[in-house]
């Protein structure tokens, strides 16, 4: 029970309306002349900083986000009111859980998790990465955590990943400022390629999202495609581009094309680290009676995610991994430190045409960021 108080408050940070509650059963129990006390209104009426560290926001965003959800939060039935006494049934809590991820859902996706799905769109995200992480005809940055869960309903032994527990992939992707562009979370922890299941693989394979047309990079003869980054979790595509394996980047040209990769695509590792640690619930072990569960609960906390970032992005994405470019070393980011990110298994290169034309694209990159595309 107590356990679920907690996801309540601490991944929704919407205990809607738990002050008008303890008003109206404070009124209720003087009338029965006996003390009632209620903690949570002293969370929520405290200062700021006691608001900030158990809600992960400013009251002024809390009170904004609740502006923009009360009206789908309040319920007809008045004994729902979003609030959490201690004596409420644990079916009740998750009813309230429920209830709130779909409101977030509904009300603010459109607005703060919609794929981008025109060129000019596009091409808005591409000229951010060139200009904030030096890695042109970006798209974006992709990448895959597992999340755990236990259920005594759900046997099926594909959910078991390569480290022998019971999950789901979460897949993302995450623009140049660690904004969520698109998330995903239905396939199974056992998968060996989750992401070639995605639809987000099909819609860049089909090209249903406008991608921009192949153009030139300043000093080159060859057009190059428009790209998203990844790591060794994902298969190289055209339009996929992780970096070399360590035995075949042993030329300087091909160290600094790994280099220029992995610095543009950590926006994606900072975007989950941040909302992981900020919304605990993505890297506990949820217990579950449907897998449907998930889906709602990481579309609601990616969304809560970038309108922390538009709210107060210096406060929210404060403790990022950086590096320091002097000493060429990675500074870990505060995340990191309350924290388990447990990413895709790296799969091994395919033989095949289609690896063939993306090898060739990967050349053409690590052509341009040794020539006309370097950095000083």
């Amino acid at each position: 029970m107590e356990k679920d108080i907690k996801t309540v408050l601490d991944i929704l940070h919407l205990a809607k309306s738990v002050i008008d509650l303890c008003e109206k059963d404070k009124r209720r129990r003087r009338q029965q002349q006996t003390a009632f006390k209620c903690p949570l209104r002293e969370l929520l009426l405290g200062d700021e900083e006691t608001f900030r560290a158990f809600h992960s926001m400013s009251t002024l965003s809390f009170r904004k986000l609740l502006r923009i959800l009360r009206a789908r939060l309040e319920r007809q039935d008045s004994q729902i009111t979003g609030s959490v006494p201690a004596e409420l049934p644990k079916k009740r809590i998750k009813d309230i859980v429920a209830e709130t991820l779909s409101s977030i859902v509904k009300r603010l996706k459109r607005t703060f998790l919609e794929i981008p799905r025109t060129e000019e769109q596009w091409l808005s995200i591409a000229r951010d990465f060139q200009e904030m992480w030096n890695f042109p005809h970006c798209l974006g940055a992709v990448d895959g955590h597992h999340i755990a869960f236990r259920s005594k309903t759900i046997t099926d032994a594909s959910y078991s990943n390569y480290r022998q527990f019971k999950s789901i992939i979460m897949l993302a992707l995450v623009d140049a400022q660690h904004r969520f562009l698109y998330v995903d979370a239905s396939c199974k922890g056992g998968a060996e390629d989750a992401f070639t299941d995605s639809p987000l693989f099909d819609a860049m394979e089909s090209n249903w999202l406008n991608i921009p047309p192949e153009s030139n990079l300043p000093g080159l003869e060859e057009e190059l495609p428009h790209v998203i980054l990844a790591d060794q979790g994902f298969h190289l595509q055209p339009w996929l581009m992780k970096p070399y394996e360590t035995s075949e980047a042993q030329t300087m040209v091909k160290k600094v094309f790994n280099y220029r990769l992995n610095r543009a695509h950590r926006v994606v590792g900072n975007a989950l680290g941040i909302m992981s640690n900020r919304f605990r619930a993505i890297q506990t072990e949820l217990e579950l009676e449907e897998v449907s569960q998930i889906t709602n609960l990481v579309k609601a906390t990616s969304i809560l995610h970038n309108f922390l970032i538009s709210e107060e992005r210096e406060e929210y994405l404060h403790g990022l991994e950086t590096e320091d470019i002097d000493f060429m070393a990675l500074i870990p980011g505060d995340w990191r430190a309350n924290n388990f990110l447990m990413g895709l298994a790296p799969l091994s290169d395919r033989l095949d045409d289609c690896e063939n034309v993306a090898r060739s694209v990967r050349d053409g990159f690590t052509t341009y960021f040794s020539s006309t595309g370097a950095v000083p």
